[in-house]
């Protein structure tokens, strides 16, 4: 199982535990684990994260799987036993990926060499792209390993599939993914305000116009929705119509800046903000009137109100307690 390391979340999908930490891509100051076995690298944004993980686990056997145990390195793909064009048979991997080149090279169409991929390729650089994405640990096997292990494999495949599918959902332990959401936008606006400058007024046309163009797409997307089930004779009846409208507006972004939403007004973010990240607002003094007749302000923040918010953080108030 892959263990978020903010929160409780669990999942055993690589993909799942990758989209989970979404929620925690504007956090300042952190590092983002791999958390696969035997992989130490921590991440300073999510971005490396995401790459990391896309480029060297995406295929990794999820852990406290009961196939968990067993090398997984080469059994995710087994390899063709001979060329599909030519019939040619090979002993090992890199000649065999050198030969399908010469059939790319003479323009014929030539699929993957390995037998649960159904990829095909037209060019040389599609060709080495996927094979360095999608079969890099495989293209550094010898053949006979992948062999040895293909029959075992098959023993396991069917209980590896029931794996995937017990934990593919993730394990939430009551996890409150609107929350998470919330805080993560939270902290997005926080960052476009104090460390970007952004007025309030700013933020706000943004807002607006992003849930303009989300309301955009969801509208073209519920229509597609309904064309494609039209088209394959499902039955689109008033009620799949009701469903899909109450799917649509129950959205996590809609819900933070809806009718109760806790980030839908100025005020209330604010108030998110001193709740969930003892934040100190700035207040503003006017100067006056500049020679244009336009009011001017300075601000400041509360020294006093700094302080205590900064013992709000326990590790403080044991640095002061016991120096």
């Amino acid at each position: 199982m892959y263990q978020c390391k903010f929160c409780r979340y669990r999942t055993a999908s690589v993909k799942l535990y990758i989209s989970h930490y979404k929620l925690h891509s504007n956090l300042n100051n952190v590092l983002y684990p791999c958390g696969i076995d035997k992989c130490n690298k921590r991440f300073s944004g999510y971005a490396a994260f995401n790459c990391h993980l896309t480029r060297e686990h995406q295929s990794e056997r999820p852990r406290n799987c009961s196939a968990g145990s067993i090398n997984t390195d080469y059994t995710r793909f087994k390899l063709k036993p001979k060329c599909d064009i030519c019939q040619q048979s090979f002993n090992k991997i890199k000649p065999f990926q050198a030969h399908l080149r010469i059939h790319i090279k003479c323009n014929i169409t030539t699929h993957c060499p390995y037998l649960e991929c159904s990829s095909s390729f037209t060019s040389l650089s599609a060709f080495k792209t996927h094979l360095s994405r999608y079969h890099r640990i495989q293209s550094q096997a010898p053949i006979t390993s992948i062999e040895a292990n293909q029959e075992r494999d098959n023993s396991l495949y069917q209980e590896d599939s029931v794996c995937n599918e017990e934990f593919e959902d993730g394990i939430s332990e009551s996890l409150d993914t609107q929350s998470l959401y919330n805080r993560n936008l939270a902290l997005f606006y926080l960052n476009l305000q104090c460390k970007h400058h952004v007025p309030s007024s700013v933020l706000n046309v943004i807002i607006s116009g992003i849930a303009d163009i989300k309301d955009l797409d969801k509208t073209h997307l519920k229509e597609k929705i309904v064309t494609e089930l039209s088209h394959s004779s499902f039955n689109t009846d008033a009620r799949l119509l009701e469903s899909l409208d109450k799917a649509f507006t129950a959205d996590l972004f809609s819900q933070a800046h809806g009718e109760n939403g806790v980030l839908k007004s100025d005020y209330l973010r604010n108030e998110f903000y001193k709740k969930e990240f003892n934040f100190v607002e700035p207040l503003s003094v006017l100067l006056g009137f500049d020679s244009r007749n336009v009011k001017r302000y300075c601000h400041y923040i509360p020294i006093k109100d700094t302080v205590k918010a900064l013992f709000q953080d326990a590790s403080v108030r044991n640095q002061y307690l016991k120096p």
